[in-house]
């Protein structure tokens, strides 16, 4: 009986041994591509911003301040408005808000002294305040 000669599965082995990089062969590196800065640090970076977040901070500070303490005035008058009670005499009929700033006032009085922060309202308006650099 002849011997047979052993039948390789994938007969280009030498083209793939070719198309493979060996271990002397130098292998290419990709270079990472290096983003700009985001529109948000763009904005944090413009000399304008601190200013208007700044000015921002003390026109709602200087809101609420005047809301609270016109409700510490106004609260019984502007909850039976804010209610929708019946029991508004013809005089208040048309909805007149005592409170300095309105309806909005009285919302905002409202929300954050009765539900929110009660008395202790003060102290974030005042650290608010504090940051003002003149």
């Amino acid at each position: 009986m002849a011997r047979r000669k052993p039948v390789l599965k994938n007969k280009n082995k030498t083209a793939e041994a070719a198309s493979k990089p060996t271990s002397k062969s130098k292998s290419v590196k990709k270079t990472k591509t290096i983003k700009g800065p985001s529109s948000l640090t763009k904005i944090m970076a413009d000399p304008r911003t601190p200013k208007v977040l700044g000015m921002s901070l003390v026109v709602v500070s200087l809101f609420l301040l005047v809301s609270a303490v016109s409700h510490y005035f106004s609260y019984a008058h502007d909850a039976v408005l804010l209610e929708g009670a019946a029991e508004l005499s013809a005089d208040n009929a048309a909805g007149q808000y005592k409170n300095y700033l309105g309806k909005l006032g009285a919302l905002a009085g409202s929300f954050f002294v009765q539900k929110g922060f009660g008395l202790s309202i003060f102290i974030p308006i005042f650290l608010l305040l504090s940051l003002i650099h003149i």
